[in-house]
């Protein structure tokens, strides 16, 4: 019983399974007012994409927090990139920046795209649904860079495609950054650069999917 007021009016408490259905109910809000935001934000980003059946251009989703853990991903980079270059600190710092923001705000664009360009002519863009094991793997797989709207499904389908396409953003980085790293440090040795950017890339992105995994076991 719960009791209120001056004259001590009580009301009887809900029902536990009351309260559990309110509580679940909260969750499917919660996940839909995230899909929503996300839709929202896109139509912000890109209003030309905005049509009901438009999917999810992935690019969206994983630029940003690529963006955000830019500057400490460039700081870690550079620091751990020390041992094996030796050279001067500010000198890295500088290499890693201007490479890291070529391979974030050209290589990984350009990367996105040819998915996109592999997954439609391959005929990754028509729904095949989600009824079996298969048909879900390939959703966050072949369709990844494009995913189709399954929208009762996004709350799993974008982490788990964002995973995916870490991989070959990973490689597209790697290369990128060598490009731009061997120009800006002339004199460091090539196989010895190839090597390093290969490594710290490599903890960049295990640490990126290591953020997504926490990120879906606790949601």
């Amino acid at each position: 019983m719960r009791c209120t007021g001056r004259q001590f009016r009580c009301t009887p408490l809900p029902p536990v399974s009351l309260v559990v259905r309110r509580k679940k109910m909260r969750i499917n809000v919660t996940r839909q007012s995230r899909i929503k935001a996300y839709i929202g934000w896109l139509c912000v980003a890109a209003p030309s994409l905005c049509h009901a059946n438009i999917g999810v251009p992935m690019i969206f989703v994983t630029l940003p927090t690529m963006v955000i853990a830019l500057l400490p991903i460039i700081i870690l980079e550079a620091f751990l990139a020390l041992p094996t270059l030796k050279l001067p600190y500010r000198k890295l710092l500088k290499c890693f920046s201007i490479a890291n923001l070529v391979s974030t705000f050209v290589g990984i664009p350009v990367a996105w795209f040819l998915l996109v360009v592999l997954q439609m002519v391959t005929g990754g863009g028509g729904v095949h649904g989600l009824s079996s094991p298969v048909a879900r793997l390939l959703a966050v797989t072949w369709q990844a860079p494009w995913l189709i709207p399954y929208e009762s499904d996004l709350d799993w389908m974008i982490p788990a495609a964002t995973l995916v396409l870490l991989v070959p953003f990973f490689f597209a980085s790697w290369w990128v950054e060598y490009l731009v790293a061997k120009r800006v440090l002339p004199d460091a040795d090539k196989i010895v650069l190839r090597r390093s950017l290969r490594n710290v890339n490599f903890l960049s992105y295990s640490g990126l999917a290591f953020y997504i995994v926490i990120r879906m076991y606790f949601n």
